[in-house]
């Protein structure tokens, strides 16, 4: 079982290096799941529940919440994809995203999907790279990270980049933090 944070970002690597994709990689999940034989479908799931990867007759399927916003779906493909290449099982068809409970496999299940899912959306790479883009646009020195408080023009520099970043790569705004936080681009203040 996978369980080093650089076994997930390694594993992303290797899944976006086999299907070619150095740009947007939230826009090649579809060519990775023909790739795989996994079909995607959107289903009216219940609130709590994002996701699910399902094997039905032996058709392996993503489904994704069609009620949640489109960053949130984005990220939940890339998870379920993530529950597929880390070979997770809870049961013999489904494995439903929100049967976490008190069950610890399935708790650190989806932690790991989780990994999969921000280092596959936002590889480090790529990070980088539209990240010195961002600091060009602002005028800021690149290698500084940026700085987010209750400044009205940090904050303005915050929802800047993550237009860009959302344009890119398709990501939520606390995925974003998350990442930048992880790289050490981005110092929060606001909590």
């Amino acid at each position: 079982m996978i369980a080093v944070t650089n076994d997930f970002e390694k594993l992303a690597n290797e899944i976006l290096s086999s299907y070619k994709i150095t740009e947007k990689p939230f826009m090649q999940i579809s060519k990775i799941c023909k790739g795989e034989d996994i079909k995607i479908r959107s289903a009216n799931l219940s609130e709590g529940v994002d996701g699910l990867f399902a094997n039905i007759d032996e058709q392996k399927f993503i489904f994704y919440n069609s009620n949640k916003p489109a960053q949130r779906s984005v990220f939940t493909k890339a998870h379920e994809l993530g529950h597929y290449f880390l070979k997770h099982t809870l049961d013999k068809e489904i494995l439903t995203c929100s049967n976490i409970g008190n069950n610890s496999k399935a708790n650190v299940q989806e932690w790991q999907a989780d990994q999969f899912a921000v280092y596959f959306l936002m590889p480090k790479e790529l990070m980088y790279k539209h990240y010195i883009e961002v600091c060009n646009s602002q005028n800021r020195t690149i290698g500084r990270p940026l700085y987010v408080d209750r400044q009205q023009c940090n904050y303005i520099d915050w929802q800047m980049t993550c237009a860009h970043f959302k344009f890119e790569l398709g990501v939520s705004k606390e995925a974003l933090r998350y990442r930048l936080e992880d790289l050490g681009l981005l110092r929060w203040n606001l909590d």
